[in-house]
């Protein structure tokens, strides 16, 4: 019997030293993957992509297996932006580049060594915005940070030196859909991930019933 017992504790040992191995390898292969997100080009979005769907496959928890998707989510929103047709720029004169120049060096003078962060990597929204806005905790260094990017169907707005607040339309599709708002200071800049779910059509379809109710019986029902 103390046998018995001695092979199941091994065993349970040798699981749980296998689970741990695998998160860590899950967790090492996931900064991995956002270390190509930040390069933001095309190839090193899709080895970003593989990597996330790898390190997917090794969490054991949802919460693990979720950011996950939140990044793949994010990776294929920037591809499109990428891959996005853009405008012919306007020609540029001699003085507007100097003009430019003198811009950029002096931003890069006034904001050394920044240091941001958010509180949170992403957030999920249902179909509609319902619950209000959510909110997100900015920490830099520098209080002029801002909010260089963001998906037509979000609305993000800075709050005081520490505070973004999320808001987004509602999601009458099909599909699921991911957007990344950017925020930046100086030549640094973090993403935060925004995901919605797709449209209810169950409640569409209880929605328009409930209208062609009303249009034909004013909104009584006959008891």
């Amino acid at each position: 019997m103390k046998k018995i017992i001695r092979i199941c504790l091994c065993l349970a040992m040798l699981f749980i030293a296998i689970g741990a191995h695998a998160q860590t390898a899950a967790d090492g292969i996931y900064s991995k993957g956002m270390a190509l997100k930040k390069q933001r080009t095309k190839t090193s979005l899709t080895q970003a992509i593989a990597n996330f769907r790898k390190a997917k496959g090794l969490y054991a928890t949802e919460a693990g297996k979720d950011k996950c998707d939140a990044q793949i989510g994010a990776c294929n929103y920037l591809l499109k932006r990428i891959n996005k047709p853009k405008p012919k720029p306007k020609p540029i004169t001699k003085n507007d580049a100097q003009k430019t120049v003198v811009e950029e060096v002096a931003q890069v003078d006034k904001h050394k060594n920044v240091e941001i962060s958010l509180s949170e990597d992403y957030l999920d929204f249902k179909s509609r915005m319902e619950g209000g806005a959510q909110s997100v905790t900015v920490t830099c260094n520098y209080d002029d940070w801002y909010i260089e990017d963001q998906p037509k169907w979000v609305k993000a707005s800075k709050a005081g030196n520490d505070k973004i607040y999320v808001e987004v339309e509602d999601n009458l599709g099909k599909e699921k859909r991911s957007g990344v708002v950017s925020i930046k200071c100086g030549d640094v800049d973090v993403d935060l991930v925004i995901n919605q779910k797709k449209a209810d059509i169950t409640r569409k379809v209880k929605e328009g019933a409930v209208k062609v109710w009303k249009s034909l019986f004013g909104g009584k029902k006959d008891k």
